[in-house]
């Protein structure tokens, strides 16, 4: 028993020995020494892998990282380094091994592989980026500061190698430069790079400090502005300027700093105005006194200065970094966690001693009293639907996060609604989804949610930014589920509608004959839409009836001829089905071809002919739909004696039209005629005339052989036509 109890007392002497040595105290938690985090010092008892490996447990790790070594408010977990508290060095579930190639699709990963494998190298580690492995081969370039520092001799900006041969220029060089030919310059902003001014390239910062910054990584400057204008006026810049316990601090200065700064804007991010001043305007307060409760709205300019890392030796930092201490409470984490034993909603402290619940519980609350559900909302916290709450989303968010922060779930609307009715983010299908099942959209996007034909619901129930939902996202008309120009030419057109005896009939009622939409019988006169399909719910193709718009006039002969049949376009060109033109209430007429000798073909409305007409030899046409031509014996009405290409000029038709008063009939069979009059008049050649010969005139396709009956005289192969 008595060695048991000394065995004992060892193993916590050495872990005090351990502690004592590894750590040191700081002002308010224990500090590692350098070399603990350096791999350099890996086998030693300096390096943290090594002592952690010997000792075969991570315990005391937890006592200063917390349980799941992910750290704290103020210290550093192992999850920032490593792939899990194992300390490994590989992303779960990946096949990869560290160190082994290839880790092409690591970059996910990157900013933990970074915290080691840096273009500083920290810790002399290496590789860092892709270079410093993919450029070992002798034909290809050095790595790090050489190949970046313009005053080095193997600076890439001299370097002959074909650059696209490995890198995609678009991506790899527009991080430093903008555009993949180098350019040091922004686009269209007629400045040459290394002159002034520049003081209008505020929005090209990120760009110019991937060179010029203050560190200089590659010996580059100047750095920003205060690299060169901080010369001309004589201060330090970094940390000398804006820390308050150095000598140089810039408070203490005696410069005029709008000699060469917008007061009311640099200044601003730090201070409240271009005064300098570190107290809001309008606050009795003064700084460094308490209480100041009532600052919350202040909180960017005040966390400039004190923050949890203090950057420049301030203090406090935020509320917590004093009231902590003084409400005996625990921070970060263990506070705001439902699962953890120090949760602040178990606490029996009272949080209105030290904050404003107004302000500081609505974060997360709605309302001072931490309720959960929004005010004056029937819904019950847990429960569902919850459909109607996206004005609530932020408040739900600090807890209902994709990452859970606090182990808390469901997410988003998306983490649950994600299985159940799938969908993209963004949905880029959403318009043919909708098209094929809008009952499936109304149950998250619309009011009422529910309730089928009739129910004519809104789709305006807010999507992230979009306030009204789908009605003010530019694409859908208020008080409806359609796009734009629904009645229009493209293909957001009403007629790519499906489904429509679910969809339409929400808005437009079960038989579509009104609800909150119109009826369709409005438009589609000739039957309902749900019964006739395309042209015939509005009119017979061609039309065939006597009222608008299914009005036959001369549609139906029309329609029989040749080149003409079923083809509304020969007509009605840029009016078809789909057009702007469409249902404009206007009978639209355009020819396709079929342009006189005269000229244009053209219709008239007024008296509803045509003229210019080529079938209709360019003479003005009788009246559509009333007037009448006898084709067997009014052949002038087509056919003028010249000028047009159906005119009978050919061969001795003056002689015997003109000049002997031969009629059309005494030559042209009429029964003949019939079959093949209209075969020609997508043409400007009457290429059949021939064929229409009476008979008894013996016509050999040159000359007729008969007798003539006006002088007797016979006709022979000789007298040609």
């Amino acid at each position: 028993m008595q060695k048991n109890k000394l065995m004992r007392l060892s193993v916590f002497l050495a872990g005090v020995v351990f502690l004592f040595n590894a750590c040191k105290p700081g002002q308010k938690v224990w500090t590692h020494d350098e070399e603990w985090a350096n791999p350099e010092y890996r086998g030693t008892g300096e390096f943290h892998g090594t002592v952690v490996k010997k000792r075969g447990n991570t315990m005391l790790c937890k006592v200063c990282h917390g349980t799941s070594l992910q750290g704290t408010e103020e210290v550093q977990g192992c999850y920032e380094c490593h792939f899990g508290p194992d300390g490994g060095r590989t992303p779960a579930g990946s096949a990869w091994q560290h160190g082994l190639l290839q880790h092409d699709n690591q970059s996910p990963e990157e900013p933990v592989c970074n915290s080691c494998h840096e273009l500083y190298r920290n810790y002399g580690l290496k590789p860092t980026t892709c270079h410093d492995c993919h450029a070992i081969a002798p034909e290809l370039h050095p790595l790090g500061q050489a190949w970046l520092d313009k005053k080095s001799n193997e600076f890439h900006g001299k370097s002959t190698l074909v650059c696209s041969s490995c890198h995609d220029l678009k991506s790899k060089c527009s991080t430093c430069h903008f555009d993949a030919t180098g350019s040091k310059s922004p686009p269209a902003s007629g400045w040459t790079h290394g002159t002034t001014p520049h003081n209008q390239l505020a929005s090209s910062e990120a760009v110019c400090n991937q060179c010029h910054t203050l560190e200089r990584s590659y010996g580059n400057g100047p750095a920003t502005c205060h690299d060169c204008h901080g010369q001309q006026t004589g201060h330090v810049t970094g940390q000398a300027w804006l820390d308050p316990k150095s000598t140089q601090f810039h408070g203490d200065s005696t410069l005029t700093c709008s000699s060469c700064h917008d007061l009311n804007t640099k200044c601003a991010s730090c201070h409240f105005g271009a005064s300098g001043s570190k107290v809001p305007a309008g606050q009795s307060w003064t700084h460094g006194t308490t209480p100041h409760n009532q600052l919350a709205s202040s909180e960017a300019v005040c966390n400039q200065c004190h923050t949890l890392e203090r950057s420049y030796g301030n203090g406090p930092a935020t509320c917590h970094d004093c009231h902590g201490t003084q409400n005996s409470h625990v921070l970060g984490q263990a506070w705001l966690d439902p699962k953890s034993a120090q949760f602040h909603g178990d606490s029996t402290l009272t949080c209105s001693s030290c904050h404003d619940l107004n302000t500081k519980c609505a974060s997360c609350h709605f309302g001072a009293s931490g309720s959960k559900v929004p005010a004056g909302q029937s819904w019950t916290h847990g429960t569902t639907p919850h459909n109607q709450l996206a004005s609530s989303e932020a408040v739900c968010n600090q807890c209902h996060t994709l990452e859970r922060s606090y182990g808390n779930g469901p997410a988003t609307c998306h983490d649950c609604h994600g299985s159940t009715a799938p969908h993209a983010v963004p949905f880029t299908a959403h318009g043919s989804s909708a098209k094929t099942n809008l009952i499936y959209c109304q149950q998250c996007h619309a009011q009422p949610a529910d309730g089928g034909p009739g129910s004519n619901p809104r789709f305006n129930v807010a999507v992230g930014s979009l306030s009204s939902g789908c009605e003010s996202s530019g694409c859908h008309k208020a008080n409806t589920a359609h796009p734009v120009n629904w009645s229009g030419p493209d293909s957001t057109s009403h007629q790519s509608a499906q489904n429509m005896a679910a969809a339409c009939a929400l808005c437009h009622g079960a038989d579509l004959s009104a609800g909150s939409g119109p009826a369709c019988s409005n438009c589609h006169t000739a039957g309902s839409p749900l019964a006739q399909s395309n042209c015939e719910s509005c009119h017979a193709k061609p039309p065939s009836g006597t009222t608008y718009p299914d009005l036959n006039g001369a549609h139906t002969i029309h329609n029989d001829l040749a080149g003409v049949s079923d083809s509304c376009t020969t007509c009605h060109a840029g009016a078809g089905s789909q057009t702007a033109l469409h249902d404009n209430n206007v009978v639209n007429i355009a020819f396709t071809g079929y342009n006189a000798k005269s000229g244009t073909a053209n219709y008239t409305a007024a008296d509803q002919t045509c003229t210019n007409v080529s079938c209709h030899g360019g003479k003005k046409t009788p009246v559509w739909g009333t007037g009448t031509i006898n084709v067997t014996a009014e052949c002038t009405v087509c056919h003028a004696s010249s000028g047009q290409y159906n005119s009978y000029v050919s061969g001795e038709h003056k002689k015997h039209v003109q000049d002997e008063k031969i009629s059309c009939s005494e030559c042209h069979d009429a029964n003949k005629l019939a079959p093949v009059h209209f075969n020609d008049i997508s043409s400007p050649a009457m290429i059949e005339a021939g064929q229409t010969i009476r008979d008894d005139l013996q016509y050999n396709g040159s000359a007729c052989l008969f007798t003539c009956h006006l002088d007797n005289k016979r006709h022979t192969s000789g007298m040609t036509w």
